[in-house]
């Protein structure tokens, strides 16, 4: 693996990072960190399109995203690209009880990762309460996101699809105490496509759709202002009625063939 020769982070701003300033303080950190496991940390610099790991890979490690922004994807049996998650700043990747990675984890631009291995990651949960609730808290919001994907496939139109999107990362920046109605959109609209099940140009129509209406507005290359929050919920959950014409905004969804 490309590993950089450079000297690992502490194990604090692994476990704690999105808790709160007061709750990373809480471990010493630097060359008092209290313990070993840092010196089991390493990092790695991954540039646009490289993977972190592809399917079939050992799981040897359990990954944090300490900047940028990786798509977590399977290729399907007909050869189709199924986005299944994005990770950003502060998440983990890499959870699994088996022995390989069942999917591919590729950086979108230019990211850094730490590389935590998988028996001293678990050492860590038993050591350091914080660390355990991180992880607790990390792999509970993964199962509600991968509910949230089903829905949003089998159930929500286009729109609402779109909606709960953006709806997703304005709540992903508030549990980190960052601005919620301004939110970073690193990926292309394609990503976000293959991860709804729309096709690209559905997207793309739909957020011309949302700007038009005033719902949002992009301030700048990949930045979304949400100007309006709760008609973005109510497109969400379906309520949106004569708001901004959604009630025949559906478009077409990706086949499944």
């Amino acid at each position: 693996m490309d590993f950089l020769n450079t000297p690992p982070p502490c194990v604090a701003m692994l476990g704690l990072a999105g808790m709160g300033s007061e709750n990373q303080a809480a471990i010493p950190c630097g060359n008092g960190c209290e313990s070993s496991a840092c010196t089991h940390c390493t990092q790695r610099a991954l540039v646009a399109k490289q993977h972190l790991f592809t399917h079939g890979d050992e799981q040897r490690y359990i990954y944090y995203v300490h900047a940028g922004c990786l798509r977590l994807y399977k290729t399907l049996g007909n050869g189709r690209r199924q986005v299944i998650g994005f990770s950003f700043a502060g998440d983990f990747i890499g959870f699994g009880i088996g022995p390989e990675f069942p999917y591919n984890a590729q950086s979108i631009g230019r990211s850094e990762v730490r590389c935590l291995p998988r028996g001293t990651f678990h050492r860590l949960a038993l050591e350091i309460p914080r660390f355990a609730f991180r992880l607790y808290e990390a792999t509970t919001l993964e199962l509600a996101a991968a509910h949230d994907l089903a829905l949003t496939i089998g159930q929500r139109n286009s729109a609402a699809a779109v909606a709960s999107f953006l709806l997703w990362l304005s709540r992903r920046n508030e549990r980190r105490g960052v601005e919620p109605t301004t939110i970073s959109l690193p990926m292309p609209r394609t990503d976000i496509a293959d991860y709804l099940g729309l096709t690209g140009e559905t997207v793309s129509r739909t957020f011309t759709r949302l700007k038009v209406g005033g719902l949002i507005r992009v301030t700048r290359k990949r930045l979304v202002q949400l100007t309006d929050l709760p008609a973005l919920l109510e497109l969400a959950e379906g309520m949106a009625g004569e708001h901004a014409g959604y009630r025949h905004s559906d478009g077409p969804r990706r086949t499944p063939h």
